[in-house]
């Protein structure tokens, strides 16, 4: 059984206006915090260790595979082309934030790994809910 698992997608800026040049991002899920995902883009080193991460719901990308889904810092939909997902970063003031496509079969590819890590639904079974609120109740104190 896989614990994390991390891929490479390749965006394309999704604005008719802009240059047509791909970002190669990752997409990382690790069983130990499972209800997320990860989409880390490349800083100036080239990696993805000094660029900028967004993180955000395991069920956001499934359900924006199929209709559009997120209000917050990250909406994700099924672009006009079929073959393609767009996901809209910071779409908080209309028209502000940076649209990108990727490809569809490899979010679903990234998907189907995550879903060998932990199930859909299975996700409350790989928390420590004991270690968790010790760790909130620390902090409180």
């Amino acid at each position: 059984m896989i614990r994390h698992t991390s891929m490479p997608v390749t965006m394309w800026p999704a604005a008719s206006d802009a240059p047509a040049v791909p970002i190669t991002a990752r997409l990382h899920y690790n069983a130990d915090d499972p209800y997320a995902v990860l989409l880390a883009f490349p800083g100036p080193s080239g990696t993805c260790e000094d660029g900028i991460t967004w993180q955000f719901a395991r069920t956001l990308l499934f359900d924006g595979m199929d209709k559009p889904a997120g209000e917050c810092d990250i909406r994700i939909e099924p672009a006009e082309a079929e073959d393609w997902v767009t996901f809209t970063l910071h779409p908080l003031v209309e028209g502000a934030g940076l649209a990108l496509h990727a490809p569809r079969e490899t979010l679903a590819r990234f998907l189907a790994r995550t879903f060998e890590a932990v199930p859909m639904g299975g996700e409350h079974e790989r928390i420590d809910w004991n270690a968790e609120l010790a760790e909130v109740l620390r902090g409180a104190a």
